[in-house]
């Protein structure tokens, strides 16, 4: 016999079979919601935009949508984690949901794929897409130029491409604007800075040049410092000139010299042999562009003896050489002294060159001069005396002088 309980319970369960059944046959006569993954957009360093199309079907606040992502299986959800975002009520038509996300790792793939589920706890899935995060752009450094000369120069820095394919290269100019590029270098890929150069030439001399290395990748642009360089001027021009006047112990040294433009000292080495020993001390020979003249003396030489020199030149772009040259000291001319008389010679004695010949002449005015008969004579010491008989006749002056012959 049945209880009035027992009936209760009987009641409540036939009412929850009816509502069950009445669920089903909604759902089988409602179709069930649309999931399409689509393309992502935005992609960035660490963030990116997940898209796809859905269609509740008028489930409305009975269905949801979310996106699901990773790097290896699906491990984070949005919005609002696995619960999703709510379709609106009445919704029956194919509608476009994104969703942004960020805090990714740069220049790595994600797979992501749009879920729609509805009341029922059916799951739609629309499919696999992916993406990859863009790179951080390469880190760069301009290095200082290298190798520098008046014409030529290289270009230095170093390039971190992190990780992702790069191009380097540098631009440069006459001005901080630059102007000019380099062909592009093949940086690499790797995630570790390494060393890139390019050399310029067909530069002009003693000139300053502006640069700057440029990277790129697909996550951007990098730009290093600016720099500069300055070209080495051309080495000064050299021209050995005649040495004038020459005595017997002294030398006055010639030459030109042409700066080019910059900073330059010259200076004469000198000797007795092309090996040259001595230089003179340096002479600041400017900063000009022209032809300029420099001379030095030299004292102190001995007699009769060969000298060799040559005029160098000095910038910061170089040494320059003159031609060698020579120059050959005279004897000394003899110093006569005062003539005497005795007994109707005349006495004439002067410093004398052992081994030179030397001729006495005489001249009443000055002008003519003639040679005093048995006035030649070989010297063989350092003071020479010559005794001649030379009659002068009452108020008549006479005037001797010695000539050394070579």
């Amino acid at each position: 016999m049945k209880t009035k309980g027992d009936r209760n319970t009987l009641s409540v369960l036939v009412l929850v079979l009816a509502l069950l059944a009445l669920a089903s046959a909604a759902r089988a006569q409602r179709p069930a919601p649309t999931a399409t993954t689509t393309g992502p957009s935005d992609i960035e360093t660490t963030s990116a935009t997940l898209n796809g199309k859905a269609n509740p079907e008028g489930w409305g606040y009975s269905a949801a949508w979310v996106f699901e992502w990773g790097t290896s299986g699906y491990t984070s959800w949005g919005p609002n984690g696995q619960l999703g975002n709510m379709f609106s009520p009445g919704v029956t038509s194919t509608e476009g949901v994104s969703y942004g996300i960020s805090g990714l790792v740069p220049n790595t793939k994600y797979h992501y794929q749009l879920v729609v589920y509805d009341a029922s706890g059916d799951f739609i899935y629309g499919g696999d897409e992916s993406f990859t995060t863009l790179p951080v752009p390469p880190a760069v450094a301009t290095g200082a130029a290298s190798a520098v000369t008046a014409g030529s120069a290289t270009l230095n820095s170093t390039v971190n491409p992190n990780g992702a394919d790069s191009v380097a290269y540098f631009q440069w100019g006459l001005t901080a604007g630059y102007g000019n590029t380099t062909p592009p270098l093949d940086a690499g890929a790797a995630a570790s800075a390494a060393p890139v150069e390019s050399t310029l030439t067909g530069l002009s001399p003693n000139t300053t040049y502006y640069y700057q290395l440029v990277a790129t990748n697909s996550g951007g642009v990098a730009y290093g410092e600016g720099q500069s360089f300055t070209t080495l001027p051309l080495p000064p021009g050299a021209s050995t000139l005649p040495a004038t006047p020459v005595t017997a112990g002294s030398a006055t040294l010639n030459g030109t010299v042409n700066p080019n433009g910059a900073d330059s000292v010259a200076y004469f080495q000198w000797g007795l042999t092309t090996a040259y020993q001595n230089t003179t001390p340096p002479q600041d020979a400017g900063s000009g562009s022209s032809v300029a003249p420099v001379q030095s003396t030299l004292t102190g030489l001995s007699p009769n003896t060969t000298y060799y020199y040559q005029l160098v030149a000095t910038n910061r772009g170089g040494v320059a050489y003159g031609t060698g040259e020579s120059f050959t000291t005279p004897l000394p001319p003899p110093v006569i002294r005062p003539p005497t008389s005795q007994a109707g010679m005349i006495i004439l004695t002067w410093q004398a060159v052992p081994g030179q010949t030397y001729v006495v002449q005489y001249s009443t005015d000055l002008k003519t001069w003639t040679n005093l008969p048995g006035g030649s004579l070989s010297a063989s010491g350092g003071i020479t005396t010559l005794t001649v008989s030379d009659l002068i006749w009452p108020a008549q002056s006479r005037f001797y002088r010695v000539l050394l012959l070579q």
